[in-house]
Protein backbone atom coordinates (compact mmCIF):
# COMPACT_ATOMS: atom_id res chain seq x y z
CA UNK A 1 0.00 0.00 0.00
CA UNK A 2 1.13 3.54 -0.80
CA UNK A 3 0.31 6.51 1.39
CA UNK A 4 -0.01 10.01 -0.06
CA UNK A 5 0.87 12.46 2.73
CA UNK A 6 -0.34 16.03 2.23
CA UNK A 7 0.43 18.75 4.79
CA UNK A 8 -2.37 21.28 4.35
CA UNK A 9 -2.03 24.87 5.50
CA UNK A 10 -4.71 27.26 4.22
CA UNK A 11 -6.33 24.78 1.81
CA UNK A 12 -8.58 26.00 -1.01
CA UNK A 13 -10.73 24.70 -3.84
CA UNK A 14 -7.61 23.34 -5.55
CA UNK A 15 -7.11 21.03 -2.57
CA UNK A 16 -10.62 19.65 -3.05
CA UNK A 17 -10.02 19.09 -6.76
CA UNK A 18 -6.74 17.28 -6.07
CA UNK A 19 -8.19 14.87 -3.51
CA UNK A 20 -11.19 14.16 -5.72
CA UNK A 21 -8.86 13.20 -8.58
CA UNK A 22 -6.59 11.07 -6.37
CA UNK A 23 -9.46 8.85 -5.24
CA UNK A 24 -9.19 6.93 -8.51
CA UNK A 25 -5.68 5.72 -7.69
CA UNK A 26 -5.53 2.03 -6.86
CA UNK A 27 -3.84 0.78 -3.68
CA UNK A 28 -3.31 4.30 -2.34
CA UNK A 29 -4.59 5.97 0.79
CA UNK A 30 -4.43 9.67 1.54
CA UNK A 31 -3.43 11.23 4.85
CA UNK A 32 -4.07 14.97 5.09
CA UNK A 33 -2.57 16.97 7.94
CA UNK A 34 -4.55 20.03 9.00
CA UNK A 35 -1.37 21.91 9.77
CA UNK A 36 -2.68 24.29 12.41
CA UNK A 37 -5.24 26.07 10.22
CA UNK A 38 -7.65 28.61 11.67
CA UNK A 39 -11.36 27.81 11.85
CA UNK A 40 -12.17 29.63 8.60
CA UNK A 41 -10.59 26.70 6.73
CA UNK A 42 -12.64 24.00 8.46
CA UNK A 43 -15.18 24.00 5.61
CA UNK A 44 -12.51 22.62 3.29
CA UNK A 45 -11.55 19.83 5.66
CA UNK A 46 -15.23 18.95 6.16
CA UNK A 47 -15.55 18.61 2.38
CA UNK A 48 -12.39 16.49 2.19
CA UNK A 49 -13.83 14.02 4.71
CA UNK A 50 -16.41 12.98 2.12
CA UNK A 51 -13.86 11.25 -0.08
CA UNK A 52 -13.01 7.57 0.26
CA UNK A 53 -9.53 6.42 1.32
CA UNK A 54 -8.91 9.84 2.90
CA UNK A 55 -8.01 10.42 6.53
CA UNK A 56 -7.58 13.85 8.13
CA UNK A 57 -5.59 14.53 11.28
CA UNK A 58 -5.24 17.88 13.00
CA UNK A 59 -2.18 19.60 14.38
CA UNK A 60 -3.24 22.29 16.84
CA UNK A 61 -0.56 24.83 15.98
CA UNK A 62 1.30 25.68 12.82
CA UNK A 63 5.05 25.83 13.22
CA UNK A 64 6.09 25.06 9.67
CA UNK A 65 5.66 22.69 6.75
CA UNK A 66 8.35 20.35 8.04
CA UNK A 67 6.62 20.08 11.41
CA UNK A 68 3.39 19.17 9.62
CA UNK A 69 5.14 16.48 7.60
CA UNK A 70 6.74 14.97 10.70
CA UNK A 71 3.40 15.06 12.53
CA UNK A 72 1.93 13.01 9.69
CA UNK A 73 4.85 10.59 9.61
CA UNK A 74 4.59 9.92 13.34
CA UNK A 75 0.87 9.24 12.93
CA UNK A 76 1.57 6.81 10.10
CA UNK A 77 4.13 4.93 12.15
CA UNK A 78 1.74 4.59 15.08
CA UNK A 79 -1.53 3.88 13.29
CA UNK A 80 -0.86 2.26 9.92
CA UNK A 81 0.55 -1.10 8.96
CA UNK A 82 1.69 -2.70 5.71
CA UNK A 83 2.84 0.59 4.17
CA UNK A 84 5.23 0.17 1.27
CA UNK A 85 5.92 3.75 0.19
CA UNK A 86 5.11 7.32 1.19
CA UNK A 87 4.42 9.98 -1.44
CA UNK A 88 4.57 13.63 -0.37
CA UNK A 89 2.53 16.28 -2.19
CA UNK A 90 1.44 19.87 -1.63
CA UNK A 91 -2.17 20.91 -1.16
CA UNK A 92 -2.23 23.98 -3.43
CA UNK A 93 -2.88 22.28 -6.76
CA UNK A 94 0.71 22.54 -7.94
CA UNK A 95 0.99 18.75 -8.04
CA UNK A 96 -1.48 16.99 -10.31
CA UNK A 97 -2.99 13.53 -10.20
CA UNK A 98 -1.09 12.58 -13.38
CA UNK A 99 2.24 13.56 -11.83
CA UNK A 100 1.53 11.71 -8.58
CA UNK A 101 0.51 8.69 -10.67
CA UNK A 102 4.03 8.69 -12.17
CA UNK A 103 5.45 8.09 -8.69
CA UNK A 104 3.01 5.24 -8.07
CA UNK A 105 4.04 3.64 -11.37
CA UNK A 106 7.73 4.11 -10.57
CA UNK A 107 7.40 2.11 -7.36
CA UNK A 108 5.66 -0.68 -9.29
CA UNK A 109 8.60 -0.88 -11.70
CA UNK A 110 11.33 -0.40 -9.12
CA UNK A 111 13.58 -3.30 -8.17
CA UNK A 112 14.82 -1.47 -5.07
CA UNK A 113 17.67 0.20 -6.95
CA UNK A 114 16.20 3.54 -5.91
CA UNK A 115 14.50 4.30 -2.61
CA UNK A 116 13.86 8.01 -3.00
CA UNK A 117 12.14 9.86 -5.84
CA UNK A 118 11.79 13.58 -6.41
CA UNK A 119 9.98 15.59 -9.06
CA UNK A 120 11.83 17.51 -11.74
CA UNK A 121 9.53 20.30 -12.88
CA UNK A 122 9.46 21.40 -16.50
CA UNK A 123 9.73 25.17 -16.19
CA UNK A 124 8.71 27.43 -19.07
CA UNK A 125 8.38 31.15 -19.79
CA UNK A 126 4.85 30.97 -18.36
CA UNK A 127 6.17 30.16 -14.89
CA UNK A 128 7.15 32.93 -12.41
CA UNK A 129 10.76 34.00 -13.06
CA UNK A 130 11.58 34.25 -9.35
CA UNK A 131 10.65 30.58 -8.90
CA UNK A 132 12.77 29.52 -11.87
CA UNK A 133 15.90 31.49 -10.95
CA UNK A 134 15.53 30.87 -7.21
CA UNK A 135 15.42 27.14 -7.83
CA UNK A 136 18.53 27.35 -10.02
CA UNK A 137 20.44 29.06 -7.22
CA UNK A 138 19.45 26.50 -4.60
CA UNK A 139 20.31 23.62 -6.94
CA UNK A 140 23.75 25.14 -7.50
CA UNK A 141 24.39 25.62 -3.78
CA UNK A 142 23.33 22.13 -2.74
CA UNK A 143 25.59 20.67 -5.42
CA UNK A 144 28.50 22.90 -4.37
CA UNK A 145 28.28 22.24 -0.63
CA UNK A 146 26.90 18.69 -0.51
CA UNK A 147 27.66 17.19 -3.92
CA UNK A 148 23.98 16.47 -4.56
CA UNK A 149 23.31 16.33 -8.30
CA UNK A 150 19.70 17.36 -8.52
CA UNK A 151 17.71 19.62 -10.83
CA UNK A 152 14.84 20.61 -8.56
CA UNK A 153 15.79 20.47 -4.89
CA UNK A 154 12.77 22.56 -3.85
CA UNK A 155 10.16 20.31 -5.44
CA UNK A 156 7.65 19.17 -2.82
CA UNK A 157 6.48 16.17 -4.83
CA UNK A 158 8.69 13.32 -3.65
CA UNK A 159 8.45 9.76 -2.40
CA UNK A 160 10.40 7.33 -0.26
CA UNK A 161 10.35 3.72 0.83
CA UNK A 162 8.63 3.34 4.20
CA UNK A 163 11.69 1.74 5.79
CA UNK A 164 13.31 5.20 5.99
CA UNK A 165 10.47 6.80 7.95
CA UNK A 166 12.55 7.19 11.13
CA UNK A 167 15.24 9.08 9.26
CA UNK A 168 12.64 11.63 8.14
CA UNK A 169 10.96 11.86 11.54
CA UNK A 170 14.26 12.63 13.27
CA UNK A 171 15.29 15.55 11.04
CA UNK A 172 15.84 18.63 13.19
CA UNK A 173 13.96 21.15 11.04
CA UNK A 174 10.37 22.34 11.05
CA UNK A 175 9.89 24.85 8.26
CA UNK A 176 10.54 24.87 4.50
CA UNK A 177 14.20 24.03 5.24
CA UNK A 178 13.01 20.54 6.24
CA UNK A 179 12.82 19.49 2.58
CA UNK A 180 16.35 20.68 1.76
CA UNK A 181 17.85 19.16 4.91
CA UNK A 182 16.07 15.87 4.19
CA UNK A 183 17.96 15.67 0.86
CA UNK A 184 21.26 16.17 2.68
CA UNK A 185 20.40 13.51 5.27
CA UNK A 186 19.34 11.04 2.58
CA UNK A 187 22.59 11.64 0.69
CA UNK A 188 24.58 11.07 3.89
CA UNK A 189 22.71 7.79 4.39
CA UNK A 190 23.74 6.78 0.83
CA UNK A 191 20.15 6.43 -0.32
CA UNK A 192 19.84 6.46 -4.11
CA UNK A 193 17.91 9.33 -5.69
CA UNK A 194 15.89 9.26 -8.89
CA UNK A 195 14.27 12.29 -10.54
CA UNK A 196 10.88 12.05 -12.24
CA UNK A 197 9.86 14.58 -14.87
CA UNK A 198 6.65 16.41 -13.92
CA UNK A 199 4.79 19.55 -14.93
CA UNK A 200 5.35 22.95 -13.29
CA UNK A 201 1.88 24.17 -12.38
CA UNK A 202 1.43 27.68 -10.99
CA UNK A 203 -2.10 28.98 -10.57
CA UNK A 204 -2.62 32.74 -10.86
CA UNK A 205 -4.95 32.96 -7.88
CA UNK A 206 -2.81 30.77 -5.64
CA UNK A 207 -0.97 32.39 -2.72
CA UNK A 208 2.15 30.61 -1.55
CA UNK A 209 2.91 30.24 2.16
CA UNK A 210 6.61 30.58 1.30
CA UNK A 211 7.94 33.92 2.59
CA UNK A 212 10.41 34.87 -0.13
CA UNK A 213 13.13 36.62 1.88
CA UNK A 214 12.93 34.97 5.30
CA UNK A 215 12.43 31.41 4.08
CA UNK A 216 15.04 31.78 1.32
CA UNK A 217 17.56 32.99 3.91
CA UNK A 218 16.82 29.99 6.14
CA UNK A 219 17.21 27.62 3.17
CA UNK A 220 20.58 29.09 2.29
CA UNK A 221 21.75 28.76 5.90
CA UNK A 222 20.68 25.11 5.98
CA UNK A 223 22.67 24.39 2.79
CA UNK A 224 25.78 26.20 4.06
CA UNK A 225 25.93 23.94 7.09
CA UNK A 226 28.36 21.11 6.34
CA UNK A 227 26.63 18.78 8.75
CA UNK A 228 22.98 18.61 9.74
CA UNK A 229 21.17 17.05 12.68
Amino acid sequence: MNIILIPAYKPNIQTIKLIKSLNSLINCKILIVNNGCSTIYLKYFEELKKYDHTNIITKKFNNGKGAGIKFGLKYLKKNYSKINNIIFADCDGQHTKDDIDKFVDEFKLSKDDFNFYIGKRQFSLKNPKKNYFGNKIFNFLIKLFHNIEIDDCLCGLRAINYKYIDLLININANEFDYEVISLIKLKQAKIKFKQILITATYLKDNKSNFKSFIDSFKLILSIFRKTVN
